[in-house]
């Protein structure tokens, strides 16, 4: 479903049967319209940052946004670029920090860094994703 209108998009967040249905995490938007429903509807950005159409040009637009949630929905997007989540692995908020540890997509260089962090939960999460990941790799020796 393609919205065309900053109202359109409040409506359908504002509508009882979402998230049973196919709701504004759905949607699909041009980046002018997805830039206005931040600004002239700012109470809806988490629902934006959650949407699976948004471009790669509105997920750097919020991960640098105040609100942590916002950060944290960017943070576990799968379709987050790796410096975007270079940079959230640096965010001041250690939830922030501990989705980019958790995403699937994560590299192994941000994981790495993500070891020093000063939250246990992080370093832990990492380090255990670090692991998988490094298996993944070994050749299998078979017999």
């Amino acid at each position: 479903m393609e919205i065309k209108s900053v109202e359109e998009f409040v409506e359908i967040c504002e509508r009882d049967e979402w998230p049973r249905e196919p709701g504004p995490v759905y949607v699909e938007a041009s980046d002018d319209l997805w830039l206005r429903i931040i600004k002239d509807a700012p109470d809806y950005r988490e629902i934006v940052a959650a949407n699976k159409t948004i471009s790669d040009t509105i997920i750097r637009f919020l991960a640098r946004d105040n609100d942590s949630s916002v950060r944290w929905s960017i943070a576990c997007k799968r379709k987050t670029p790796t410096d975007i989540l270079k940079l959230l692995a640096n965010d001041s908020d250690e939830t922030v920090r501990h989705r980019v540890a958790c995403n699937p997509k994560v590299s192994e260089e941000i994981l790495v860094s993500l070891l020093d962090d000063e939250w246990d939960e992080i370093r832990e999460t990492a380090q255990k994703k670090l692991k998988k990941l490094r298996e993944r790799k070994k050749p299998s020796t078979g017999s």
